[in-house]
């Protein structure tokens, strides 16, 4: 996501508008008092300390289908050093609500109100810093950071296709307008 804010904020002439999907600047998840003391300190103490995440995740995810997808995918990182963990905020999110500040173009931003990986308020908080004038926040109910299943398809799932429908169907409209704006500009 760093790197679609980052060129459209430095290459704007390349683009027509932006699609941000879960944008993470905050996480879905909080960490433990004495887990968060430990993250502050790792640069000082223990910068290559490793951090298992899987464990940090609420039991209701834990019991989802996504839980199990990602838990077993031998090539999903699951853990993470310390001295990462604390960078994330100060050298990629911060780096993405800057560029978002020089963003222009229309963008949508579609996010799921159940996501528990990237928390909705990384949508608002993006949708805050974006400089343009046509900028739109779509939240789905109840579904989680991959959409109904509808970026990371299931042969099992327990969403409806309609509901999957609804992801594609809110971006094709959004890009419809843009074109049809884009057209009566020329």
């Amino acid at each position: 996501m760093r790197l679609q804010l980052g060129y459209a904020a430095h290459y704007p002439q390349q683009l027509d508008g932006l699609v941000l999907a879960a944008p993470p600047v905050e996480a879905g998840f909080k960490l433990p008092a004495q887990d968060t003391l430990k993250l502050v300190l790792s640069p000082v103490v223990s910068h290559h300390s490793m951090y298992d995440l899987i464990d940090m995740w609420p039991q209701a995810f834990k019991e989802s289908e996504e839980y199990k997808l990602i838990s077993e995918d031998e090539l999903c990182t699951k853990t993470f050093g310390l001295g990462f963990l604390f960078s994330l905020q100060t050298k990629i999110a911060n780096k993405m609500l800057h560029y978002a500040s020089k963003i222009q173009k229309p963008v949508i931003i579609i996010h799921g109100d159940a996501d528990i990986i990237a928390c909705t308020e990384s949508s608002n908080l993006i949708m805050e810093k974006l400089a343009s004038n046509d900028k739109n926040l779509h939240l789905f109910p109840e579904a989680d950071h991959w959409f109904y299943q509808s970026i990371i398809p299931t042969m099992s799932s327990k969403y409806s296709l309609d509901k999957k429908r609804e992801v594609s169907s809110t971006v094709k409209i959004w890009l419809e307008k843009q074109s049809s704006l884009m057209e009566v500009k020329q």
